[in-house]
């Protein structure tokens, strides 16, 4: 699905919409009262119950391997070789001394390893390239375009793309990465679990909690609906037909809030699942959207 496609998400909600409230109003208040109270309490429950399931698997049984694989990841990254090929690809015109950028990444000022390689540069070329933070820039798009192709090949995509988020509204990732990775302080797990920390803990306990969500409530609105199956025929109301009617679409609110719940965490999943990198769903498409990008962001409270 394009971008120019999202609209399709806006026409699926109002069919949603108009679906559920024109279905519940012809069957009346008695046969949908059941069972829209059991998607709300679904909905409730499923929210509160995923909010603390997930932390807690997330704890005990995704955390400590997802750290054992960043360290593999961590090791992979050859940062000194990574920045001396960004800089010879911007044809400075003398020769990058690896072992000058190498002695840099691991001197004692290497928090600030960014503005000792923009000297290195000045100081070869007698004037500068271009600004400073043109060259932090190139240097991070480096750092991230290095560091992802590692996450692609050893965590789920979501991990990366968080990274990305995370490294691309602000650099000092890149600084703090570099100054813990020529610490002889820290351990190898003790890098991985910064890492884990930084970029890798929420999205992998998000994606947990939607999972989590979606099976509980599925449990749920299969007892919902034959609890609803066997008292409809029990419940009457003293009403009349159109009154009837008219209660039935407006308890169908409900029922219509918790299937937009339900779809927008599942466009939420496969956005997470796919690392935003679905050309038909993916979140640059959901903000060209209207009503679906306000749902989007205010049922994500929900989880």
């Amino acid at each position: 699905m394009d971008n120019h496609f999202g609209w399709i998400l806006d026409v699926l909600v109002i069919v949603i919409a108009a679906y559920v409230l024109i279905s519940n109003a012809k069957r009346g208040l008695t046969k949908v009262i059941v069972l829209c109270s059991g998607y709300i309490v679904a909905t409730l429950l499923s929210s509160m119950l995923s909010g603390f399931a997930a932390p807690l698997l997330y704890e005990t049984v995704a955390r400590d391997n997802s750290i054992s694989t960043l360290e593999t990841v961590n090791s992979k990254v050859d940062l000194t070789e990574l920045f001396t090929d960004a800089m010879e690809k911007e044809n400075f015109g003398f020769y990058i001394d690896s072992r000058h950028v190498e002695k840099i990444l691991n001197g004692e000022k290497r928090g600030k390893f960014d503005d000792l390689l923009f000297d290195y540069v000045v100081s070869q070329t007698g004037a500068e390239p271009y600004s400073k933070e043109r060259f932090v820039s190139m240097l991070n798009d480096a750092f991230i375009s290095g560091y992802s192709k590692e996450l692609q090949e050893r965590t789920p995509r979501y991990v990366g793309m968080y990274f990305r988020r995370t490294a691309v509204s602000d650099p000092q990732l890149m600084r703090d990465f570099v100054t813990i990775s020529g610490d002889e302080k820290m351990t190898a797990q003790d890098r991985a679990v910064f890492i884990e920390d930084r970029f890798s803990a929420e999205p992998s306990q998000l994606t947990l909690r939607i999972f989590v969500y979606l099976i509980i409530f599925s449990v749920l609105m299969v007892f919902a609906a034959l609890l609803s199956a066997g008292l409809q025929n029990r419940i009457f109301f003293n009403v009349t037909e159109k009154t009837d009617h008219f209660l039935g679409g407006l308890i169908g609110l409900l029922e219509v809030a918790a299937m937009l719940v339900l779809l927008t965490l599942i466009v939420r999943l496969i956005i997470l699942l796919s690392g935003d990198q679905a050309s038909w769903c993916n979140e640059t498409m959901i903000e060209s959207t209207g009503v679906f990008r306000y749902l989007y962001h205010r049922f994500n409270l929900m989880i």
